[in-house]
């Protein structure tokens, strides 16, 4: 490969590239021996994410993968950024795609633009590669995007997608559901609150506790988020109030006083905190609005109402838009950065406790408190099919997932299921729990993580 790299580099010059300034990431990737560690690391997604899962697996991999992200490193050509990369070396077209799954793209390969060896990002595996449709790199966010349509086929960026296998492998026994919530270095956090009110570090390799330390608050209802810094935001929502801790050292750095019962948080792009709410029985001042927080300030940015139950999940759609449903059997789509209800959908009788977005089909799953599954067109508003299997409730804690090839992830008692979205039929059936299942999420190397009263799961 490093007499490839001399060969080519008069090419390189030629065009106009300083091949030594924007590919630091061909000596520090090949001289670490990080080739291996990527492979394992294909199906990553988001730079924390991909970082995360290279030094998990090799920490001497830590100079290559920031070095593959570093934008100050990209080649300008004509006014416009590009990460370059040559189609004849295999190695480099590996590292195009890295770069692509960092920039929320299901994929990259090199190829040639204008004669300019450059990478290509794209969310088609099928629409590589004609020059006709070259993306140079793309910065734009979700969050800051702004669209003059109300239809969902305008995309801007793609969401996590993950791809499950079906294969257990580790299974923990503990007593008490708990929350937990996969950490940028590949931990869990969770906590108990029958064990002294304790926060605990999970190794999800071995399937033990590292280590435990205090909450601060006492507080029944923790949910958890992460910052773009890598800080770890933790809801106590009986207090009303956020703190922000540094996972280097488990310490506070600040906290954020709100005035919400906080149901639900969804952290978007730019940190900004989008909060849903409940409210206790014994009030009888209601609020369910979603409120907007500058998470540095605590300040409210935007209130975003109409919903009038209790709020469980709130998404973000490729458009830029957000979801969020409720106990009120509504799914609303908002227009954040406007502060504006675009659509309410209402499934009579039925609270809705989950909630995804299927790209594949354009479409919404709605996790229902009856059991079933409702696939909402996303757009005509319209339900075009209903899945049928679950026993129980779809749980309100990330229970829907939507996985690569397009098929929806689920849980509603004490299954697993698979389901292809195109056609409505059940796929596969993954059994390990006594109880049901009350959460699902991913770790950054794309593991699937199921958590009942009794047991913590992990998939391959």
């Amino acid at each position: 490969m490093l007499v490839f790299f001399i060969l080519n580099l008069g090419l390189y010059l030629a065009n106009g590239f300083d091949l030594m300034n924007s590919k630091y990431w061909l000596t520090s990737c090949s001289l670490t021996g990080c080739s291996i560690t990527l492979n394992a690391c294909l199906n990553c997604f988001g730079e924390r994410g991909c970082t995360s899962c290279v030094t998990s697996i090799r920490p001497e991999c830590d100079q290559c993968i920031s070095d593959i992200y570093n934008k100050n490193d990209l080649e300008t050509y004509e006014g416009v950024q590009y990460f370059i990369c040559d189609s004849l070396d295999s190695f480099q077209e590996k590292i195009c795609h890295i770069y692509c799954r960092g920039q929320y793209k299901q994929t990259g390969k090199c190829t040639r633009y204008q004669n300019l060896p450059i990478c290509q990002c794209t969310n088609d595996n099928n629409q590589l590669f004609s020059n006709s449709t070259i993306n140079p790199v793309d910065h734009t966010t979700l969050e800051t995007s702004t669209t003059t349509t109300t239809s969902l086929t305008t995309r801007t960026t793609a969401k996590p997608i993950y791809n499950v296998q079906g294969s257990l492998k580790l299974k923990v026994s503990y007593m008490g559901f708990s929350k937990f919530f996969a950490l940028p270095n590949g931990d869990l956090i969770s906590f108990r609150e029958h064990l002294g009110t304790k926060f605990e570090i999970w190794d999800s390799q071995k399937g033990i506790i590292k280590r435990s330390f205090d909450p601060i608050y006492n507080s029944s209802r923790n949910i958890f988020g992460i910052l773009s810094n890598g800080d770890l935001i933790v809801d106590y929502s009986e207090q009303k109030a956020f703190i922000i801790w540094d996972l280097n050292t488990y310490t506070e750095k600040y906290r954020i006083q709100t005035t919400e019962f906080i149901s639900c948080l969804h952290v978007l792009k730019n940190d900004d905190l989008v909060i849903g709410q409940y409210t206790p029985n014994s009030w009888t001042n209601k609020n369910f609005d979603l409120v907007i927080r500058d998470s540095q300030n605590g300040s409210i940015k935007k209130r975003l109402i109409g919903h009038t139950l209790n709020v469980y999940e709130i998404i973000s759609l490729p458009n830029g838009y957000l979801a969020s449903c409720s106990d009120d059997s509504t799914v609303r789509i908002w227009d954040h950065s406007k502060g504006i209800l675009i659509k309410t959908v209402t499934i009579y009788y039925r609270a809705i406790r989950s909630i995804a977005y299927l790209e594949n089909i354009n479409h919404m799953a709605l996790g229902l408190t009856n059991g079933t599954i409702a696939l909402l067109n996303v757009n005509n508003y319209s339900i075009t099919r209903s899945l049928y299997g679950h026993l129980e409730q779809v749980c309100w804690y990330t229970c829907l997932h939507a996985l690569d090839n397009g098929d929806l992830l689920s849980t509603g008692d004490s299954s697993i299921k698979i389901w292809n979205t195109k056609d409505g039929s059940l796929k596969s059936t993954l059994r390990s729990h006594q109880y049901s299942v009350g959460l699902l999420t991913f770790l950054p190397n794309g593991n699937l993580v199921s958590v009942s009263m009794a047991e913590l799961a992990i998939w391959s």
